[in-house]
């Protein structure tokens, strides 16, 4: 109880949080909770993620082989998922969004920037 104190208003970041109110993290969580019970935790978002870049990707047309979905992939496009925004540089290191947390009353808060 006495470290609550200390960290009250701290500013942490997070790959995934199930409380946002982002409608894409909001809805996937919703719909989550309604077929397991329970809340959908960071593993399960970026799997969602991967999954839905992955056949996205994959059904445009122009992608016929690996080397073409590994080209749109890196083609700087940015995928709007529920672990926020996404992208591959040239280099196909990732580039995420992350969600940025504080504690108000010993809870986990979400800093909206949008």
């Amino acid at each position: 109880k006495l470290s609550s104190t200390h960290v009250q208003n701290a500013v942490i970041t997070d790959g995934f949080f199930a409380k946002s109110r982002k409608p894409e993290a909001a809805n996937f969580t919703e719909a989550f909770k309604a077929m397991y019970g329970e809340e959908p935790g960071f593993i399960e978002a970026v799997a969602y993620d991967t999954a839905s870049m992955l056949i996205k990707t994959a059904m445009d047309k122009s992608v016929n082989s690996r080397a073409s979905l590994q080209k749109a992939l890196a083609g700087n496009i940015i995928y709007n998922g529920v672990t926020g925004e996404t992208m591959f540089d040239k280099n196909g290191n990732i580039q995420k969004e992350l969600f940025f947390l504080t504690i108000k009353n010993n809870q986990f808060v979400e800093i909206e920037s949008y």
